[in-house]
C-alpha cells in the first residue's frame, strides 16, 4: 500500500509539474508590445494617440479643455469640472460666458503647440511628431468641445503602446503606463 501511495504522489508531482511549465512557457511567448512607428510615413488613426504620453504636460501646462474653459470664462476649474461631469458641454460653458466655441478650441490649440514646441526643443519629440500630435488634437478638440457625453472628462494618462480592452465607449490600458476614455463616434452624443 505504501508503493500506491508513493507512485500517486509521484505521478501527481508531474502532472502538476506539466501542468505548471505549460503556464509559465504559455506566459513567456506571449507577443510583445511594441512602440508605434514614429516616422513621418507612419500613419495616424484618428481615434488614437500617438504614445507621446504627453496628458501630465497637459495638464500640467493648463491646456485641458477645462483649464482653458475656466479661463476663457473666469469661472473656477472646479466649476467647469463640476458643469462638465453633469452633461454640459464645453462649448455651452463657453457661450453662458459670451465665449464662442471656436475660440475655446483655437486658445486650448495654442497652449497645447506651445507645450508641444518646448517638447521639441528639449528633444523628446521631433517636429514631425509634434505636427501630427498637434493635428490629432485639433481633430479631437473640435469634436469634444460640443460633446455632452461626460463619461470621458478628459482626464485620461495618455494612450501608450497598449492594447485597449474596451469596445465602443470601453476604456482601455496600455503597457507604457497610459489609460483613458475612448469615444466611439457612432455612439457619442453631441
Amino acid at each position: 500500500m505504501n508503493r500506491t501511495r508513493v507512485i500517486s504522489a509521484v505521478a501527481a508531482a508531474l502532472v502538476v509539474g506539466v501542468v505548471a511549465g505549460n503556464v509559465v512557457s504559455g506566459w513567456a511567448a506571449a507577443p510583445k508590445v511594441t512602440t508605434p512607428s514614429t516616422s513621418s510615413t507612419a500613419t495616424v488613426a484618428p481615434r488614437a494617440g500617438l504614445g507621446l504620453r504627453l496628458g501630465s504636460a497637459m495638464q500640467a501646462g493648463g491646456a485641458r479643455l477645462a483649464d482653458v474653459v475656466a479661463k476663457l470664462t473666469g469661472k473656477d476649474v472646479d466649476d467647469v469640472v463640476a458643469l462638465r461631469t453633469a452633461g454640459t458641454s464645453y462649448a455651452k460653458i463657453a457661450d453662458g460666458e459670451g465665449v464662442s466655441s471656436d475660440k475655446v478650441v483655437d486658445a486650448a490649440i495654442d497652449a497645447r503647440k506651445t507645450i508641444l514646441d518646448e517638447k521639441v526643443t528639449a528633444g523628446a519629440i521631433t517636429a514631425e511628431q509634434s505636427a501630427a500630435a498637434l493635428a490629432n488634437m485639433k481633430t479631437r478638440l473640435t469634436e469634444r468641445v460640443t460633446a455632452t457625453d461626460a463619461s470621458c472628462n478628459g482626464s485620461g494618462g495618455g494612450m501608450g503602446g497598449g492594447r485597449g480592452m474596451g469596445r465602443g465607449n470601453g476604456s482601455g490600458a496600455g503597457a507604457r503606463g497610459g489609460a483613458g476614455c475612448g469615444v466611439n463616434p457612432a455612439t457619442a452624443t453631441q
